[in-house]
Parts: structure tokens; C-alpha cells; sequence
């Protein structure tokens, strides 16, 4: 078994290579979280306002037909201006959305953010290029330095360039980035790796799906609902009614698209199945057993499972947004997450 190292005090050197990459990390995990949010917090806008305006619409036409006093077509007046101009707005959105491209900041700045945080644990846990067999000519700390190098240009000659990042003034490591008792910055052991890093994953993606799930259940009821919601009111006579409860079924499917809910779900569990038989290997393991080599191979794969459930989240995002927007192509700095000496 690996002799397990006492928890020395984190050197000078280690201390501020592993802060910048956590430095790194958190300001691309900030802008992340802002794109995200200001990306489908404008989806919901745009679908939104195209389901008003088909209420408006449908309330509009009743009204045409009905003898109406004065004050009423007055409002009659006003509704048609707001018809009007509700489409023009949706434009703008959509035109906003398409220009700055929220929606693939966030991919490439998660995607990004991700591959500094595996380097970190391959650096702490020495292993890869970091291992001792690969740093006798180049100290790993440099060997760090050079990836945060790499992966920051690459994520810079996207169409990221064009943005101003906001500024990160929280702690390092940032809130929720880490197991809890894991402090960051000194060189973990096997199990501590297999705690702070298998385990917190694996309980993440657990999680997550489980909440996914929900969603899923809740968009999947609502469309059954307001389709047969629709075929009510045509039942009953009310069949102008029915594009309004059509628009709204198809703006549910559409943000269920665009959150790529079912995707990711599988995506997830499949990456808790690959996770837990992992760790199953591992506690398998004798004492004899667990030597650097078979902890060489549980970081290697670990890392493997959790890269490739990003890739793949990150290409079904960008499949979602280059059709979304209508582009040939969506830029990616996915080939940064490849180790080399």
C-alpha cells in the first residue's frame, strides 16, 4: 500500500502555483454562472412574450367581434399596439442573444473551468505528467504553470475574446468547488482523493439527476396538460383558444431543448454507474494492491469518466446552440483537456 504522507504545510511555491489555478478557475466559474443565468434567464423571455402574444392575439380577435362602449375599444387600440410591438421585441432578444452569445460563453467558460480543476487534482494527487517518473527534468509546478497557460489561451481565442470577464473577490478555493474538509491546496493521498474527488463527484451526479428527474417530469406533464388542455377547448367550442395552449406546449418543449434536460440526465447517471464501479475496484483492492500504480489508474480513470462527461455535455450544448442560432460551427477549447508532458 502507498505510504500514506502526513499533511506537511503547503510550501511557498505549491501554495501560490495551486492559488493561481484556483484564481483561474473561480473567475471562469463566476462568469459561467452569470452567462448561464443571463442565457436562459433570456430564453424564458423570448418564450415567455411568444406565448403573450398569442393570448393578446386571440383576446384581440374576440374582441373585434363584439359590440364594445368607448372605453373598451380604447383598450381595443392599445392591445393592437402592444401586438404590434410585442413581436419587435422578441426580435431584439433575439437578436441580443445571438450577438453576444450568452449561451456559448457559458459552455466554453464551465467547459474551461472544469479542465483547470482536474489539472489541480492531478497536480495535488502527482500523478500523470506531475508524477515523479515525469518531473525529473521539469518541476510539476512549472509543468502547471504551462497548462494554466495553454488552457487560458486556447479558451481566449474563442469568440470569449470579445467579452470583458467579471472580477472574482470571493474566497480560494470558491464555495462549493471542493469536497467539504478538503482545504485546497496541499498534495492529497489515495483515499483522501478517492473522498474529496470520486465520492463528491459521484454524490453530485447523483443529486443533480435526481433533480433533473423532476424536471423532466414536471416540463414532460406540463406539455401533456396543455395539449389536452387544447383539445378541451376545441371540444367545447373554443377553438381559437387552442393555439394559445399549442404555443405553450411548444414553448415548453423548446426550453426542455434548450436545458437539454433528458441529455444530461443520462449523461449523469451513466457517469455515477462508471464513478461507483470505480470505487468498487478501488475498496476491492488489497493493501498490498493499492500501490502507486493501481492509484495512478484510479485518478487516470476517474479523470477520464468526469472529462468525458463534460465533452459530452459541452458538444450536445453546442449541437443545441449552433442550431439555436443558426451557425455553421461553435468554437470549443475542448482539445486543452488532453495532458501532455
Amino acid at each position: 500500500m502507498i505510504a500514506q504522507e502526513q499533511q506537511q504545510p503547503v510550501s511557498s511555491k505549491r501554495h501560490q502555483i495551486i492559488k493561481e489555478a484556483w484564481r483561474r478557475f473561480a473567475v471562469y466559474d463566476y462568469n459561467a454562472i452569470r452567462s448561464q443565468r443571463q442565457f436562459f434567464g433570456m430564453r424564458k423571455w423570448i418564450l415567455g412574450l411568444g406565448v403573450t402574444v398569442a393570448a393578446l392575439a386571440v383576446t384581440y380577435a374576440g374582441m373585434q367581434q363584439l359590440e364594445a362602449p368607448a372605453w373598451a375599444v380604447s383598450i381595443r387600440k392599445a392591445l393592437r399596439y402592444v401586438i404590434i410591438l410585442l413581436p419587435i421585441t422578441v426580435s431584439g432578444l433575439q437578436a441580443y442573444s445571438h450577438k453576444f452569445k450568452r449561451g456559448v460563453n457559458f459552455v466554453l467558460l464551465r467547459h474551461t473551468a472544469e479542465q483547470l480543476k482536474q489539472e489541480i487534482f492531478l497536480y495535488r494527487t502527482r500523478t500523470g505528467i506531475y508524477s515523479a517518473a515525469r518531473t525529473k527534468k521539469q518541476s510539476r509546478h512549472l509543468k502547471l504553470a504551462s497548462r494554466l497557460k495553454l488552457i487560458s489561451s486556447r479558451l481566449m481565442k474563442t469568440d470569449l475574446n470579445q467579452a470583458a470577464l467579471a472580477l472574482y473577490r470571493g474566497n480560494l478555493p470558491p464555495s462549493g468547488a471542493i469536497a467539504e474538509g478538503d482545504g485546497g491546496f496541499s498534495d492529497i493521498t489515495p483515499e483522501e482523493y478517492l473522498k474529496w474527488r470520486l465520492d463528491d463527484q459521484f454524490d453530485f451526479y447523483r443529486r443533480r439527476g435526481h433533480w433533473l428527474n423532476r424536471q423532466l417530469r414536471f416540463f414532460q406533464g406540463a406539455i401533456f396538460f396543455f395539449g389536452g388542455l387544447g383539445t378541451f377547448l376545441a371540444a367545447i367550442g373554443f377553438e381559437v383558444w387552442v393555439a394559445v395552449t399549442t404555443t405553450v406546449a411548444g414553448a415548453v418543449i423548446s426550453f426542455l431543448e434548450i436545458k437539454q434536460v433528458e441529455t444530461t440526465l443520462i449523461i449523469y447517471n451513466q457517469s455515477a454507474t462508471d464513478l461507483d464501479n470505480l470505487r468498487l475496484w478501488w475498496l476491492a483492492l488489497t493493501d498490498e494492491q493499492k500501490n502507486q500504480a493501481a492509484f495512478e489508474k484510479l485518478v487516470r480513470n476517474t479523470e477520464s469518466v468526469i472529462q468525458n462527461e463534460h465533452t459530452g455535455w459541452a458538444q450536445e450544448m453546442r449541437d443545441m446552440l449552433t442550431e439555436l442560432y443558426k451557425v455553421t460551427a461553435v468554437e470549443s477549447p475542448s482539445d486543452a483537456g488532453s495532458s501532455g508532458d
